[in-house]
Order: C-alpha cells, then structure tokens, then sequence
C-alpha cells in the first residue's frame, strides 16, 4: 500500500528488503568489528527529490482514505514489531 502512496505523492518507494540467510562461506569483511544482522529487520526505502517533496507528501497523506487504510492494516495486524525512521544523505566523492 506504502509503495503505492510514496510513488502518487512524489517520492520513489524502492522496495523492501528482508534478511535472507547469509550464503555459504560467506563471512563478514571486518571480523573485528562486524557481526551478522537480526533476522527480524526489514526495511522500507524510499526517497523523495527534495526535502521539501517530503514535507508536502507528510502533509498531503494525512488526508489521503488509502493512507488512513494503510495505517489501520498496520495496526490489526501487528505487521510492524517497531518503527524507526533514519534519514540518509549520499556521500559525494
């Protein structure tokens, strides 16, 4: 439902992405610092062109019956353990 309100206001939804069970052989490139994930995370990833694309989108779904459904699923379901939020910002070279 998400990737369908993302794309109508603006944004790219970009998918979402689950663990998988990490390939054979296949171990983590700083043994020293890494470790693999939980296996009860996913992830949502969309982006928008501007910040100010997603501030219009925030204002603009809290109107919208489909994201008012989606937030309702959402919550008879128990589809989400927990939300967390993190704004990204590509690093140029």
């Amino acid at each position: 439902m998400w990737i369908k309100l993302v794309n109508r206001y603006g944004g790219t939804h970009h998918g979402y992405f689950m663990p998988r069970t990490t390939p054979e052989g296949l171990g983590v490139s700083f043994p020293e610092l890494a470790y693999d994930s939980p296996s009860d995370v996913a992830v949502a990833l969309f982006t928008f062109p501007s910040e100010a694309a997603f501030r219009a989108y925030r204002e603009d779904v809290k109107t919208d019956p489909e994201c008012g459904a989606a937030e309702a699923l959402m919550r008879d379901t128990g589809c989400f353990l927990k939300y967390e939020r993190l704004f990204l910002e590509r690093i140029e070279r």
